[in-house]
């Protein structure tokens, strides 16, 4: 099932906002993968690999 470009956006603006957290070392050190950044960003990790998912 796709989702909608309204979706897309709730999962990708948190995403880039904790990257960008990440870059600037707000984020304490430790793993760096991807469901640790989903975490840090508040969204199911399914929710980084496409656009055919949700957010949890």
């Amino acid at each position: 099932m796709r989702i909608t470009a309204a979706q897309r956006l709730q999962n990708e603006n948190p995403i880039r906002a904790a990257i960008d957290r990440l870059l600037r070392g707000e984020i304490p050190p430790g793993r760096c993968d991807v469901k640790t950044l989903t975490a840090e960003a508040g969204v199911d990790h399914t929710a980084f690999y496409g656009d055919r998912l949700t957010s949890g």
